[in-house]
């Protein structure tokens, strides 16, 4: 009977190491490829001793804890450089609010701007943007379009400049295009360069509009879009494309020419969903 137990015994000890060595085994397999491509001095600590997935033993073992430390690694950079890396470039016309966006999404980022349309970004910036639930990307403000023949730089410098940027951008991920609402009617420039800069990026780089300048237009900003389908049709620009209708005025002129301030924070509000809403997706 004596024998028999330690046989016993001595079997499910050795079925216990055999499971174990497995184990072991199948977790080194990303440790392996881990140190074939990576260096492991910024893996980042973790309390694996509570993990109840493992037992005792296994929660011990060199294995387990490196392991878990490079899956805490992995989860860390997929919530910082899968969206902070993400690239949206602000593109528009000279006057359209680009500058002006930047500065309602990314507070202190002091992007100079002009009450006219004469050209204010000369270079192209970029800006980091908290999209909010730990969403990050980063913003580029670019030279502005169609400008005056007395603007800088001139209309078709302008244009030339931004196509050699896009192109030699390494990862565009989206295009924020602005159109100003506050000029009237829209312009075939609008569709054109909408066209243009999309053919530019390519099919897999979605565009969407941001239509700006609507403190003073009379009722709901979203009902702009439907208020214009034959006119955005007219231009060229699709009306199913992805919109957001604002203004960016900052509070304290909001409360100048006497609109409720609360237009701020819904309008900053709507373009950041409008751009995680495309940027989760990717």
């Amino acid at each position: 009977m004596l024998t028999h137990a330690w046989n016993h015994d001595h079997f499910m000890y050795h079925k216990h190491s055999v499971h174990l060595q497995m184990l072991r085994l199948l977790l080194s397999l990303p440790l392996l490829l881990e140190v074939a491509f990576e260096d492991l001095s910024d893996v980042i600590p973790l309390k694996v001793c509570s993990c109840p997935c493992a037992n005792e033993s296994v929660r011990k073992s060199n294995t387990f804890q490196l392991f878990a430390q490079l899956w805490s690694r992995r989860c860390f950079r997929s919530l910082t450089k899968s969206h902070m890396s993400k690239n949206v470039v602000i593109i528009g016309q000279t006057g359209a609010g680009k500058s002006s966006l930047i500065n309602m999404l990314c507070p202190g980022a002091n992007a100079p701007t002009s009450n006219d349309t004469t050209c204010c970004t000369h270079v192209e910036r970029e800006y980091r943007c908290d999209l909010g639930d730990r969403y990050y990307c980063q913003l580029y403000d670019t030279i502005g379009l169609e400008e005056g023949r007395w603007g800088f730089p001139w209309a078709p410098k302008a244009e030339r400049r931004l196509i050699t940027y896009l192109k030699k951008m390494k990862s565009p991920h989206l295009l924020v295009y602005c159109i100003p609402a506050g000029r009237g009617l829209l312009k075939k420039s609008d569709g054109r360069n909408y066209l243009k800069l999309k053919s530019v990026v390519g099919k897999n780089v979605p565009v969407v509009v941001v239509v700006t300048h609507l403190e003073n237009f009379r009722g709901p900003f979203s009902s702009w879009w439907l208020n214009n389908v034959d006119k955005l049709k007219v231009v060229g620009i699709p009306v199913d494309t992805r919109h957001a209708c604002i203004t960016t005025l900052p509070k304290a002129d909001l409360q100048i020419i006497c609109m409720e301030e609360s237009l701020h924070d819904s309008s900053c509000a709507d373009v950041k969903s409008l751009i995680k809403h495309i940027l989760s997706k990717m």
